[in-house]
C-alpha cells in the first residue's frame, strides 16, 4: 500500500516511515505541500496522513473533499487523530484502522518531544535520503552551506553530536555512527 506522510517534522517522518516499512507498507515521506501535490498527480496513493500542526481538521476535510472531487479516490486524514474523518476510499476498513492506529500512536508519542532546529532538520533529511550509506563530511557540509571550508567542519561535528542526542532522546531505533575519520552513516539499530 502507498502511504503518504506529510509533515515538516523530519524526525516524525523518519519514525513513521520506519514503522510502516516494518509492517510491509510503502511510505512516501513528504516534507512540503508542493511535493505532496506532485506525488498525488504522478502516483496512485492509497492513503495520506497530514500533520495537524500544518493542517487543522477543517483544512484536512477541505483537502479530502478536493481530492475526492478532482484528483483520485483515496482517504486523507490527520496523523494525530486519524479517526475524525469518515472512513471512505479504496483502502479496506481493516487496513485503514491498522494504519491509523500505528500512525496515531507514533505521532502522539512524538508530539511532546522537542523539535529540531532548521539546520538539524536539514541534516537529518539529508541523512534519511542516504540511510545506510557512508556519507563524507564534505557532502554534508556542501548540503548545509554549499561549500566545504574548514570553518564549517567544527559546526558540522557539533550538529552531528546534537542530532545523535536527539535521536537517542526520542527513544527510536536510529543511530548516526562514525565509520571513519570523516565518514558517517545513519542506520537502524537492531533490537
Amino acid at each position: 500500500m502507498n502511504v503518504y506522510l506529510y509533515s515538516e517534522d523530519r524526525m516524525l517522518l523518519l519514525e513513521l516511515s520506519e514503522a510502516l516499512r516494518c509492517i510491509g507498507e510503502t511510505p512516501f515521506a513528504v516534507p512540503d505541500f508542493a511535493t505532496l501535490q506532485a506525488f498525488i498527480t504522478i502516483t496512485d496513493p492509497d492513503i495520506a496522513f497530514l500533520d495537524e500542526k500544518l493542517f487543522p481538521q477543517n483544512k484536512i476535510l477541505n483537502v479530502q473533499q478536493h481530492i475526492f472531487d478532482v484528483f483520485l479516490d483515496f482517504p486523507v486524514t490527520s496523523m494525530t487523530n486519524p479517526f475524525f474523518t469518515a472512513y471512505r476510499g479504496k483502502v479496506s476498513e481493516h487496513d485503514f484502522t491498522k494504519l491509523a492506529q500505528l500512525v496515531s500512536e507514533i505521532s502522539r508519542k512524538h508530539c511532546g518531544k522537542q523539535d529540531l532546529s532548521p539546520k538539524l532538520s536539514t541534516l537529518l533529511s539529508f541523512l534519511i535520503l542516504h540511510k545506510n550509506e557512508k556519507i563524507e563530511t564534505e557532502a554534508m557540509m556542501y548540503h548545509l552551506w554549499k561549500d566545504c571550508n574548514n570553518a564549517h567542519k567544527k559546526t558540522l561535528h557539533t550538529y552531528i553530536y546534537k542530532l545523535r542526542e536527539q535521536l537517542a532522546k526520542n527513544g527510536n531505533n536510529f543511530k548516526i555512527e562514525k565509520v571513519s575519520k570523516s565518514t558517517y552513516r545513519l542506520r537502524t539499530i537492531e533490537s
